[in-house]
């Protein structure tokens, strides 16, 4: 970005820019010309023309975004995760600082849907301040992750080439789609060029070689057969997942808010967001958490804890265990047991005792065989009592192993960023616009980052899982119907080559059953044989699935038989029509026509 015309304003500059780096040459022509910023803290920088920005980063934070189609770029560099208040925004902020830099890029011609960002920093400079007060680094860091997700589209998130058109796959597609044809059509054609006659095989006792298309109809079947066995064990895994008990509920009509606060007294900021939206038509209840479990952000953050007894890991200043901060009421919405003790109460409050809540699995590594209840643990020079044990919850992926886990309140270890948990009588999403007014009636600073269902946030957490299945299921459809078809085409044909040979078996005594069982014995010769190269496939594939499955074993026997099956169904339907027009050969017809 070259300096501003001096009285300009923003929309001059960023016609200037434009009309700049639409006659600018490229960074390979440039050579080393290129435009060096150094951005301080709490500042961001847009250019539509190549350019080098440096800085130096600690807990801060800075978001790079690039549009490769529109050559527009940025970085920011916030010292701090939110603004305190309305009209105090500044890019020192995580919040303005992104939003800014969108808004800007945007201007200068780039899409959101485009769109790619890498973002740096977020690291912890002083030891004492991740254990006292909390990583802000990683509050920097969660801010650009969260703001990514609101500000751009999913469909520019979810692909990492940034959402455009690569065209070197659509090339290749082309390609194959070109060949494709012809080199299927050359096969038959070279051998009817070097053959006077078609050759004739026998039903039952087959010919001395198998022929090009009974090959390649194998070959197909065998296709099938792995993509068959595929989608089964991707779908069976799907399934186990979907019914692994999570420690929360997934069907409740759950409106969850990723939001910061506009003051500095975030759990009476909140507290009396949630009372007010209590009271709303169509709300059930509300709670809040700095975060909800499955979703991607903060999900890895760790306190480092020491209990009395407990031996600490060399080199340590604690055991690193994962912890959530949660409002009084959140066990009751999110419907997570309490198994033990009590839950949090309005009592516990930043002037009371430390109290704590640990996961079943923290109770059996810490106090096996004992009551968790009354025991305490340190996180820094911070004492906590355990007031109660929660059932264990999955708390990043559904997959993971249950692991240790703690729960603070928000009133004793408040943060800079929550998520609201709005509990509504009917459709979540009919509720968000109005949810969100009520909001800025009581805080109008509050910062909205993202708004989702309860059921969107499983869709989203269960995506990896779905979308193989889903894409198998489809592949599988694609395969087994052109298996089908390959073999009902090779079948027919082979009926129709050979009507004169049924003509004169029919003449010397044979009678329709045994013509029948010819066909389908052809039939179960191919089946059989595409089934065993299908089987040493999808045994094969089994190590490459392993890692996309879920309580099920790649090489499920079960699965296979099914799989086997299957293609024995259909091979059968595809030759029955084949089979029903050799018996209904008329051998005086065919003889008199020779």
């Amino acid at each position: 970005m070259s300096t501003p015309r001096p009285g300009a304003t923003w929309d001059e500059t960023v016609g200037e820019q434009t009309a700049a780096r639409r006659a600018a040459p490229s960074p390979h022509e440039m050579g080393r010309d290129l435009i060096r910023v150094y951005l301080q803290p709490g500042q961001l920088y847009a250019s539509a023309q190549p350019s080098a920005v440096t800085t130096v980063l600690g807990s801060c934070v800075a978001v790079c975004l690039w549009d490769p189609i529109e050559a527009v770029g940025g970085m920011n560099h916030y010292l701090l995760p939110f603004f305190a208040g309305a009209g105090q925004g500044s890019p020192r902020f995580g919040n303005f600082a992104m939003t800014e830099l969108v808004d800007r890029l945007v201007a200068l011609g780039a899409s959101k849907a485009r769109l790619q960002a890498k973002v740096f920093g977020g690291a912890c400079v002083l030891e004492a301040f991740q254990a006292r007060e909390g990583h802000l680094g990683e509050k920097n860091a969660g801010v650009a992750f969260k703001l990514i997700q609101a500000l751009l589209p999913p469909w520019g998130r979810s692909l990492e080439g940034g959402g455009y058109l690569d065209q070197r796959p659509l090339i290749f597609t082309l390609v194959i789609t070109a060949i494709s044809p012809l080199v299927f059509a050359l096969v038959p054609a070279l051998r009817l060029v070097r053959s006077d006659a078609l050759p004739r095989g026998t039903f039952g006792g087959g010919s001395s070689r198998w022929p090009v298309a009974r090959i390649l109809v194998v070959v197909e079947i065998a296709l099938a057969f792995v993509l068959l066995n595929t989608a089964g064990l991707l779908g069976r895994s799907l399934l186990r997942t979907q019914r692994t008990p999570l420690g929360f509920t997934t069907d409740s009509n759950l409106l969850l808010i990723d939001s910061s606060p506009a003051g500095n007294d975030v759990d009476a900021e909140y507290r009396s967001i949630a009372d007010r939206l209590r009271g709303m038509p169509g709300v059930r209840q509300a709670t809040y958490a700095r975060r909800a479990m499955l979703s991607g952000s903060g999900g890895g953050a760790t306190r480092a804890v020491t209990v009395p007894g407990i031996p600490i890991p060399e080199g340590q200043s604690g055991i690193p265990l994962k912890f959530n901060q949660v409002a009084p009421n959140y066990f009751a919405v999110m419907q997570t047991r309490i198994v033990a003790g009590r839950a949090f109460a309005g009592s516990d409050s930043a002037s009371t005792l430390r109290v704590a809540i640990v996961s079943e699995a923290m109770a059996r590594r810490f106090w096996s065989g004992q009551d968790p209840v009354g025991r305490s643990f340190r996180t820094g020079k911070t004492e906590w009592q355990v007031v109660g044990v929660a059932e264990d919850t999955r708390i990043n992926a559904v997959h993971e192993a249950v692991e240790p886990f703690l729960y603070f309140p928000v009133a004793q270890m408040p943060d800079g960023e929550l998520t609201l948990i709005v509990e509504t009588h009917g459709d979540p999403a009919r509720l968000a616009e109005a949810v969100r007014r009520e909001i800025r009636v009581v805080s109008p600073g509050f910062f909205v980052y993202r708004t989702t269902t309860l059921r969107q946030h499983m869709e989203d957490a269960l995506y990896w899982d779905r979308m193989p299945a889903t894409l198998a299921v489809a592949l599988t459809f694609l395969g087994v119907a052109m298996a089908a078809v390959g073999l009902f085409g090779m079948m027919w044909h082979s009926v129709v080559r050979q009507r004169r040979e049924i003509g004169v078996r029919f003449a010397l005594g044979a009678d329709r059953r045994s013509i029948l069982v010819g066909v389908l014995r052809d039939v179960a010769t191919v089946a059989f044989a595409g089934s065993a190269l299908g089987v040493a496939g999808a045994i094969g594939a089994g190590g490459w699935l392993s890692s996309m499955l879920y309580g099920i074993n790649p090489r499920d026997p079960w699965t296979l038989l099914a799989s086997a099956a299957v293609v024995w169904l259909v091979s059968m339907a595809a030759a029955q029509l084949p089979a029903m027009q050799a018996a209904r050969v008329d051998p005086a017809v065919v003889l008199r026509g020779e």
